[in-house]
């Protein structure tokens, strides 16, 4: 019995610590403003930002800061989508609503987790894969992390596959994706 119980709490601490987070993008900007934010420029052509397995970032891409709800649990503050033409743009990080009850945004001096969404195709039904920061290199005369009104810039990140679009609608998978329009049971994992 105690085997049992050791295995099988095992399995449940290897799947908890390797399990992919929740992680919410917003539709739109309009989403996530709140009273107070922050600004981060991307000097595209002047920073050493890479994606694995791409050769640069694909035009279309989303790059956004999120800040944690949880464990394992992250919410957009700010995104942008990357343009195709090589120019310089920025994302305003919004700051918590202290007008509201919930948490709806960055707190002072909290840090920026970065991601990147990248769509698989042009069709929707195909999904995105999104992509985790690490490495960042923040410039060390403007601000590391959040503020209200504070200004940074993004010099450098690395971004590595965090979790893979699939259109596995089967809840009790470890895939599960409740986004998917299109249920293919092939794509989900037990």
């Amino acid at each position: 019995m105690r085997r049992w119980l050791v295995c099988i709490l095992g399995v449940l601490v290897f799947f908890n610590s390797y399990s992919q987070s929740n992680l919410i993008w917003p539709e739109s900007n309009d989403e996530i403003t709140t009273n107070a934010n922050a600004t981060i420029a991307i000097q595209v052509l002047e920073s050493n930002i890479s994606l694995e397995g791409y050769d640069s970032i694909p035009v279309g891409s989303y790059i956004g800061v999120f800040y944690s709800t949880g464990f394992n649990s992250y919410s957009c503050g700010g995104f942008s989508q990357w343009t195709d033409d090589n120019q310089n743009f920025t994302i305003a990080a919004h700051g918590d609503d202290p007008f509201t009850s919930i948490t709806d945004g960055f707190v002072n001096g909290q840090s920026y987790t970065w991601f990147l969404r990248v769509n698989n195709s042009n069709n929707p039904i195909d999904g995105w894969t999104d992509y985790i920061g690490e490495n960042i290199i923040m410039d060390d005369n403007f601000d590391q992390n959040w503020g209200d009104y504070n200004m940074s810039i993004l010099l450098g990140a690395d971004f590595i596959l965090y979790a893979e679009w699939s259109n596995c609608m089967d809840i009790s998978a470890c895939n599960y994706n409740q986004a998917a329009q299109n249920s293919i049971l092939e794509e989900c994992f037990y």
